[in-house]
């Protein structure tokens, strides 16, 4: 095998465990929440969140509906479009979740 060989297929190997480690684990309900809510704390609409999030818009409608009843997000209407935004309970989620993320690691 030449040198060049070596280093392509190593580059291969690195590649394929980058992308595989965590492919079959699915993300929690709160690993959506917390996405969702850091998506939105720029003003965007369900078509953004959608593509952001990986979701589809059935479940991201369902999503946003959960979190806009539970007051992380709100809806607003800019240029006659729907958007989502996060509110102030919702950064103050996302500013504890930050804050067990850095505890843990």
């Amino acid at each position: 095998m030449t040198k060049y060989l070596k280093v392509y297929v190593g580059w291969i190997g690195v590649w394929m465990i980058l992308f595989e480690i965590g492919r079959d684990r699915k993300r929690s309900k709160f690993d959506i929440v917390i996405e969702i809510l850091k998506i939105c704390t720029e003003s965007r609409n369900k078509t953004s969140i959608v593509y952001k999030s990986n979701l589809n818009f059935k479940v991201a409608g369902e999503y946003l509906q959960h979190l806009t009843d539970l007051g992380m997000i709100t809806q607003e209407y800019q240029d006659n479009k729907k958007v989502f935004r996060t509110t102030e309970k919702g950064l103050e989620m996302l500013e504890k979740y930050s804050d067990l993320e850095t505890t843990v690691r």
